[in-house]
């Protein structure tokens, strides 16, 4: 990898993408007068009908507002036979990934080419996607973390088997986004660093990554240049309305990124981390990302040259030593620590990390030996 402008590439963006404070008021002359669904969280509702522009948006609104972090298939199933009678013009995704990736899955399963299938037959059988034209969805995101309302896939868990299950298709997509950092600015500590260090994480996902293009690695160094500059600055000051910008921005981009290449190993190997032992996924999939840059830049160091390029830092060595430092400042070691009581715990689970098709995007051959070597590190770090 490198700068070569021959290496061929391609892009696939189906969703309208609106950046920037007070872009939202650009969702109204699509809601207006329109039967709409509103999924949110509770807080995500208030935060809806408190706002200057949607709080006396002239639809006629229907609500889910008990969406939960890592939505599961029983949450899916129990939005479902809550709903009202009826058809609806639109979805509107309020909140998070998770709300938004919950939008997705009633998108799909609200359409009237789905049949009434349930949401597990699609999980098993994508291909029955394939047939299918979602219900139109607007993603309105309240974080700046997943990016997932540029994205053609959902992750919905099975709480039952304790297992990340993903829906993936081009229709999945959002028709609209709308990243108004605004909506950011009163989110709390915990929920701002999680989704932060996830932003960070999945534009660095992309760049350690077989299917990494030109295009998605000079995302990415934006992303990462944004992340490394306004992550400290929100752990100094939540306030900091510059900063929340910034995280908008690379959230947004770092999901452009994944939409193209997915992601790859720290996802991969946080997946036990968040079904198993409850590890909110932000800080789950930034405790492996130090030691997955120190192996990268051993064996691969040039899948970062895009990211020096943009960035102010000297080589290689700085940007592991800033990354680890944005890391350890937004407390991810100690958030996993928290919930797991040893690395032999996480150890048990290092083949569910490696079967992942996420580590099957990693530029670098992965084994069990290494998965164990970046746990112990990571865990000693």
């Amino acid at each position: 990898m490198g700068t070569d402008i021959s290496e061929p590439w391609a892009l696939e963006i189906p969703t309208s993408i609106h950046f920037g404070r007070g872009c939202r008021r650009g969702v109204l002359p699509l809601v207006a007068g329109k039967k709409i669904l509103v999924v949110a969280s509770s807080r995500g509702k208030q935060q809806f009908l408190d706002d200057d522009y949607f709080g006396s948006v002239a639809a006629e609104l229907h609500w889910i507002t008990d969406v939960k972090e890592n939505p599961t298939i029983q949450d899916v199933r129990k939005g479902m036979a809550n709903l009202p009678i009826g058809t609806f013009d639109a979805i509107v995704a309020f909140g998070g990934g998770s709300a938004i990736d919950f939008g997705k899955a009633m998108a799909l399963l609200i359409s009237k080419d789905a049949k009434d299938l349930d949401i597990a037959r699609f999980l098993e059988e994508p291909g029955l996607m394939a047939d299918v034209k979602p219900v139109t969805l607007i993603a309105i995101p309240t974080t700046s973390g997943t990016g997932a309302e540029v994205t053609p896939f959902a992750t919905i868990w099975d709480s039952e088997k304790q297992i990340k299950m993903s829906l993936a298709g081009p229709s999945l997509a959002p028709a609209y986004a709308f990243v108004d950092p605004e909506l950011t600015d009163t989110l709390p500590q915990e929920p701002t660093f999680s989704a932060g260090l996830d932003a960070m994480n999945q534009a660095f996902e992309s760049v350690w990554n077989k299917k990494s293009t030109r295009i998605t690695r000079h995302w990415a160094a934006a992303a990462i240049q944004n992340c490394l500059i306004a992550l400290p600055k929100l752990a100094e000051d939540l306030a900091d309305q510059e900063a929340r910008d910034l995280m908008a921005e690379a959230a947004l981009l770092a999901g452009l990124c994944i939409s193209q290449t997915r992601t790859s190993i720290c996802h991969a190997m946080s997946y036990p981390l968040t079904a198993r032992f409850g590890v909110s996924h932000g800080y789950a999939v930034a405790f492996s990302m130090v030691e997955v840059m120190r192996t990268c830049i051993e064996q691969r160091p040039q899948v970062f040259n895009e990211i020096l390029a943009q960035a102010d830092l000297d080589d290689l060595a700085a940007l592991r030593d800033k990354t680890k430092e944005v890391v350890g400042l937004l407390g991810a070691l100690p958030a996993v620590k928290a919930r797991v009581d040893s690395v032999e715990q996480m150890v048990e689970f290092q083949s569910e990390m490696i079967s992942s098709t996420r580590a099957d995007n990693f530029v670098l051959p992965m084994d069990l030996t290494l998965i164990e070597k970046i746990l112990r590190s990571s865990w000693n770090s």
